[in-house]
């Protein structure tokens, strides 16, 4: 930061500069020049001049080139956040995988191939609602997505499908609860979670 304080002094003392020069040139041109010696006054208060707009220019593109630095940087800082985010969501999904009883909580595996986020981390149980609301009384916040099949919701109704036309879709939509798996869980949390839901 005190960098590009300095560089806002020194950007300041150099247009103070570059003012007072134009305004001793703008002097000296209204008296009438006699001798060599105000000649060469005007050319080195000239070359001073053309000499600090040559520091300004590269002072600017060297913030310039600071700036887009910086936005580099910042887009790799988030690139490095999100796959830190994913990475950690991983690791929570292997410790349910491990401690989720597979007789009464269905989880599926990852596909081969697959690459998932786990931005949401849906199993499917038999009595759903009373799992869910067991978790609510002890501060675990679940969800469900979504109650209702796609082909049963107002935008899918102009394609035509009713009840009964995907029932296995239909029954999962009653045994689906999303489980906590953002990346700030302990594997405690997880533990407990895992522990409830069994």
């Amino acid at each position: 930061m005190n960098q590009f304080i300095n560089i806002d002094i020194y950007m300041k003392n150099i247009d103070e500069k570059e003012k007072k020069l134009i305004d001793t040139l703008q002097k000296l041109k209204d008296i009438n020049i006699r001798d060599n010696k105000e000649i060469d006054k005007v050319n080195i208060l000239k070359n001073q001049k053309n000499q600090l707009e040559i520091e300004k220019d590269q002072i600017i593109k060297s913030l310039q080139g600071l700036e887009e630095e910086n936005l580099k940087l910042k887009s790799q800082l988030k690139e490095l956040k999100k796959d830190y985010e994913i990475s950690k969501r991983k690791e929570n999904v292997n410790v349910y995988r491990d401690l989720l009883n597979v007789d009464d909580v269905f989880h599926p595996d990852d596909a081969q191939g697959e690459n998932n986020s786990w931005h949401t981390f849906v199993i499917q149980v038999d009595r759903r609602d009373e799992l869910k609301d067991y978790l609510m009384q002890r501060g675990i916040e679940t969800a469900i997505h979504y109650p209702v099949p796609i082909h049963l919701q107002p935008a899918a109704r102009d394609l035509g499908y009713a009840k009964g036309d995907f029932p296995v879709t239909e029954q999962q939509s009653k045994r689906i609860l999303t489980l906590p798996i953002h990346q700030y869980l302990t594997k405690e949390q997880l533990k407990k979670v895992s522990t409830w839901a069994n």
